[in-house]
């Protein structure tokens, strides 16, 4: 694999996990993100510390074959070669994704699976979505999870009336709005054909 296919496939893992961060955020304030989507770490480290190997684990690693015993060992490479409060952190939150209640992962899961399935221009608008998130100030974004929250429950037009009062959403174009309307309340879909033209039209 050339340098350039395996920076571009770090990126792709990279924002991934960001997004992946986004949501936890969007459905829960007392949560951090789920890193597990960067491969960073292999199986056994995701959940345990050093010494804590199980026998499920244990018997799961005998039941691998060679390849996937290698990609496993070339993870937990990469694992050990971040700094220790990265590697705290990582475990801490992974620990909080596994507090979740299984319908939040489940959200969450789904907005990777939609993120993933997008195309092109429709990764662009969810990026800025997620480069314009991160700019808020704490409270607001405390604000805006309790709102996503509420809004997942509500019926489609009443949803749509409330995000107009948001000054970012509000001034997207309407397509933009969709692709956004999409990504955090949609049910995950096949991506579809080839023969989409306008992935962002209204």
């Amino acid at each position: 694999m050339s340098l350039a296919a395996s920076r571009g496939g770090m990126r792709k893992r990279v924002l991934e996990a960001a997004l992946v961060a986004l949501a936890v955020w969007l459905v829960s304030p007392c949560v951090a993100a789920d890193e597990q989507s960067r491969g960073g770490y292999p199986e056994g480290i995701q959940e345990t510390r050093p010494g804590e190997l199980t026998p499920d684990r244990l018997e799961r690693w005998r039941q691998m074959t060679p390849e996937e015993r290698e990609r496993i060992r070339e993870r937990y490479r990469r694992w050990k070669q971040l700094p220790p409060e990265q590697r705290e952190r990582i475990l801490e939150r992974r620990r909080r994704w596994r507090e979740l209640p299984e319908s939040e992962r489940n959200y969450l899961r789904g907005r990777r699976e939609i993120y993933r399935n997008s195309w092109p221009e429709e990764k662009r608008v969810i990026d800025k979505f997620f480069g314009r998130w991160r700019e808020l100030p704490p409270e607001r974004r405390q604000t805006l999870k309790r709102k996503f929250v509420e809004w997942r429950g509500m019926p489609a037009a009443e949803r749509d009336e409330q995000m107009m009062n948001w000054p970012f959403y509000r001034k997207l174009p309407p397509g933009e709005q969709k692709v956004i309307r999409n990504f955090l309340f949609s049910e995950p879909v096949p991506r579809p054909s080839p023969d989409r033209h306008d992935p962002t039209a209204p």
